[in-house]
């Protein structure tokens, strides 16, 4: 089961929000909430920086 905190971030970096696209970076690169994926973690990073 995944936490509340990281619903509020995925539903924020649905939206754009830099930050929390970033932090959805995060918890696929490190494995945290999710199963460990490092081709999302890149796809969030990348759209963070754009």
């Amino acid at each position: 089961m995944v936490s509340f905190t990281y619903i509020c971030t995925r539903i924020s970096a649905f939206f754009g929000n830099k930050d929390d696209l970033c932090r959805m970076g995060i918890y696929y690169y490190e494995g945290n909430e999710v199963k460990r994926d490092l081709d999302r973690a890149a796809r969030y990073f990348k759209k963070a920086s754009d």
